[in-house]
């Protein structure tokens, strides 16, 4: 690879990136707005069906794509672009015979899917979100043959795209039709946003796959691939499944909620209406604890090329180091987010939702954002070490715990037994994460004195935080939604500057890690702080 095609790679790996990461904020900001439009029972509708579309999306995003463009460049580096192309053509086979057979199922289980859930009104909204999995072969393989083609900028500004077209008319039709004809609808108009929204980014990859197929010709020669087998068709999902688990974790998490948490809240005497509505104050957990994610996201991704490199290599000290200056990051970040996100839980409630309500619930959540993002850590540096399978093993021993735990504690205490299972799943899926990687030696437990560093960063912050939010509450009494937004917004900056300053006076972050650490270098340079060993 010559000079000038590596540095437009390296530009499209970038651009790639940043489009995963607008997406995931676009993702995680306008449920915000939409729950303030259809109310908690349209967010409970919306959250019911929203796992179907987000395994769909995450699968037509991260897994498959992957999967085929390994395959495509490898047969296209090997042999010549008709092997390549004619892995597309196969790869579009298999995934179009598994799409159509889901979007099969879930039509026709739409009933029981519903009866399930205990809402047989979510019967139109599960039967709309169905049609999404028939995108996915196109979206599938048109991202993948782009990546392995080395035109990234084309699969970004399609994910791009994608995101802002469904933002836009989720919102616009949602508001139309919750006006006239109730949450429901309002929940089945966001599923048809949804699809609109596909087939916008299969438009696009569309128009970059014919420049590019356009001048090797046989991409529609469909008569020309070869047969597959089941065992091949086992194969590519069960690729995409592994590659996909740090993705794929939050979706399932809500997705083990949408089958059994309303069924439960009506077995203890509530009846659906209530039922809906008390889920869908839960359900406003999930937003915060994706936003709270999203820079684990981004630095996860970044992590994988840099441990695949040190793994193939056989860089036994550049892997470990790496793994451990990561996940020592990623600690630090999200410890002080989730028990921030505790602290201000009520005001923050308020600013976002107009109400306080499941407020208990909701900070307990909060901490499932912690060992949430570590296992999303974890999950990318298996996937570097070529490991994927490990961190999927790890994905459903926690989802058996969650959904064990949903039924054990929902009956007993509700929502909270709720967020107590989703805490208590994402410990499980983090520990078993960090039990593999110790046990191949790729990184170092923390230090007594590194863990006593990081505890007083936290007890100072927590302190302060605390005294800030209790002062001004004395201050403005009752909360209205502009001094809670003032409340939560100014003890988020109160904490994050304390946890900082606090952290640059200890010994315990390095210089390379002080520049993975989210806007750390701005804050210090507008501080004109200093560690006590750069005195």
């Amino acid at each position: 690879m010559d000079q000038s095609r590596t540095r437009d790679w390296l530009n499209g790996a970038l651009l790639l990136s940043i489009a995963g990461l607008i997406a995931k904020l676009l993702s995680a900001v306008y449920k915000v707005p939409y729950q303030n439009i259809t109310g908690d029972v349209g967010f409970y509708v919306y959250q019911q069906v929203y796992p179907f579309y987000g395994i769909a999306l995450t699968l037509a995003t991260y897994g498959l794509p992957i999967v085929i463009a390994k395959q495509y460049a490898e047969k296209k580096t090997t042999y010549d672009e008709d092997h390549a192309n004619n892995i597309a053509r196969l790869s579009f086979m298999i995934i179009l015979m598994i799409s159509v057979l889901m979007w099969l199922l879930i039509w026709t289980l739409a009933p029981n899917i519903a009866g399930w859930m205990g809402d047989e009104h979510l019967l139109t909204p599960i039967r709309a979100i169905s049609l999404c999995f028939l995108t996915l072969p196109f979206l599938s393989v048109g991202r993948g043959v782009l990546q392995g083609a080395e035109r990234l900028k084309a699969v970004a500004v399609a994910q791009v795209a994608e995101q802002f077209v469904r933002v836009l008319l989720i919102l616009l039709l949602s508001a139309w039709l919750m006006n006239v004809y109730g949450p429901y609808m309002a929940g089945t108009g966001a599923v048809v946003a949804t699809l609109l929204a596909g087939l916008t980014a299969v438009f696009i990859l569309a128009i970059s796959l014919r420049r590019h197929i356009g001048s090797i010709g046989n991409m529609k020669r469909f008569s020309n691939v070869s047969t597959f087998s089941l065992g091949q068709v086992l194969k590519v999902m069960k690729d995409a499944f592994f590659i996909s688990a740090s993705a794929l974790c939050l979706i399932l998490l809500q997705l083990v909620d949408a089958i059994s948490v309303p069924r439960l809240l009506q077995a203890s005497g509530m009846v659906t209406e209530e039922a809906a509505s008390v889920k869908g104050t839960y359900d406003r957990a999930w937003p915060m604890i994706q936003f709270a994610t999203v820079a684990v996201n981004a630095l996860a991704l970044s992590l994988v090329p840099l441990v695949a490199k040190a793994y193939q290599r056989g860089e036994r000290v550049k892997l470990e180091n790496y793994t451990t200056k990561t996940l020592k990051v990623v600690f630090l970040v999200a410890v002080a987010a989730s028990i921030g996100m505790a602290i201000i839980m009520e005001p923050f409630n308020m600013m976002l939702f107009t109400n306080t309500e499941a407020t208990l619930a909701l900070k307990i959540m909060a901490f499932s954002g912690l060992f949430g993002s570590l296992f999303i850590a974890v999950a990318g540096i298996l996937q570097g070490m070529d490991q994927s399978r490990f961190a999927a093993q790890c994905m459903v021993v926690g989802l058996v715990v969650k959904l064990i735990l949903n039924m054990t504690l929902v009956p007993l205490v509700g929502i909270i037994g709720a967020s107590i299972a989703t805490v208590a799943a994402t410990i499980t899926m983090s520990l078993c994460g960090f039990m593999i990687l110790y046990q191949n030696n790729k990184f170092q437990w923390p230090t007594w004195s590194q863990v006593l560093s990081s505890t007083k960063a936290l007890v100072v912050m927590v302190f302060a935080t605390y005294l800030w939010l209790e002062s001004w509450k004395l201050i403005v009494g009752e909360f209205t939604r502009l001094n809670a937004s003032f409340l939560a917004i100014s003890a988020a900056i109160v904490g994050a500057f304390i946890y900082i300053v606090v952290l640059n006076k200890s010994e315990l972050i390095q210089e390379e890690e002080r520049e993975m650490l989210p806007g750390y270098s701005k804050i210090e340079r507008a501080l004109n702080i200093r560690r006590k060993g750069d005195e």
